[in-house]
């Protein structure tokens, strides 16, 4: 029998990894993005995410659903952006991400109560996806990524991490008449220190904006997409957060109507939904009724836990 090895992390501090992935470095200038293959090369030890410090200068992209552990600090001066994490491919349903019930060719989608927003821990979940027709394009939510450091973590003046939902769009292609696509909602962002919080930079998790209905037929109008909700921003710690920067939840704005020349205007999609509910599309709802406006998503939700033991919630029974 060989000598004994060292003492690993007792119960629930294993949630901060082992720092077995040495140090994550992103020197200013560098880019890192973990979405593609050279990125994935770049990282110390393969897919293993458990480092024992982590240090972004630079910028780090990464999908959406990751989890960040770290033993020791975070400390972020440079840049951090999630990819979108739901989407909609124009013949289906789109993803509801976390939210309650996905957008539909009319209706946003409805998002979380604060209670629930703040159980969204033990991994973080996009915001939901826009409606789209096949021929609109966007609307994509927001990605999620959970941030955990057994030390502190430090998002610097200047800094900025976001999980923001993708703006719909519309080709507007002659002699086609397009309905404006609905938003994307904000995604997910987790932050949890066990060593302290402070947040001096930004950090967003904005809803997407409709796009604009077109009319390239001269028929029936065509409507706007709604704006997606806000995300959901989680800041975790075991003591009061030093907040002195700006941390956004805001929706997106729906888009404009195209009128036509029946008076009819096909709905636009709706916005996706997560801190908050999507806005409707624009458009005719109920035939022989006026047109209505598309609707903003609603905003989403900055939700604060002090708990002496953070790594207890992510403890899933």
């Amino acid at each position: 029998m060989g000598p004994v090895g060292p003492q690993g992390a007792g119960g629930a501090l294993g949630v901060y990894g082992d720092g077995s992935a040495g140090e994550l470095i992103v020197v200013s200038g560098q880019v890192l993005d973990l979405s593609t293959p050279g990125g994935l090369a770049g990282l110390p030890a393969g897919l293993n995410l458990q480092f024992s410090r982590i240090e972004i200068a630079g910028s780090l992209i990464v999908p959406s659903g990751i989890v960040l552990q770290s033993t020791g600090d975070i400390t972020i001066t440079g840049t951090v952006n999630v990819l979108p994490g739901s989407a909609d491919s124009g013949n289906g349903s789109p993803n509801p991400g976390v939210s309650v019930a996905e957008a539909g060719p009319y209706n946003g989608g409805i998002g979380l109560t604060t209670l629930q927003a703040s159980q969204v821990v033990p991994k973080a979940a996009a915001g939901g996806a826009g409606s789209r027709v096949l021929l609109g394009g966007g609307g994509e939510g927001g990605g999620g990524l959970v941030l955990l450091a057994k030390g502190q973590v430090l998002i610097a003046g200047g800094a900025v991490v976001a999980a923001n939902g993708s703006s719909g769009t519309n080709p507007q292609l002659a002699g086609r008449g397009i309905v404006g696509s609905g938003g994307g909602a904000g995604g997910v962002i987790v932050i949890v220190a066990k060593g302290g919080l402070t947040i001096a930079g930004t950090v967003t998790a904005n809803g997407g904006n409709g796009a604009d209905g077109w009319n390239g037929n001269g028929g029936d109008g065509e409507g706007g997409g709604g704006g997606g909700s806000g995300g959901i921003i989680r800041l975790i710690s075991s003591s009061s957060p030093n907040l002195t920067g700006t941390l956004q939840v805001n929706s997106g704005t729906g888009g404009v109507n195209a009128p036509g020349v029946t008076g009819i205007i096909t709905v636009g999609g709706g916005g996706g939904a997560c801190g908050g509910n999507g806005g409707n599309g624009g458009g005719t709802p109920v035939a022989g009724q006026p047109a209505v406006a598309s609707q903003p998503g609603q905003g989403g939700q900055l939700v604060q836990t002090i708990t002496p033991e953070p790594e207890n919630l992510f403890i899933v029974l």
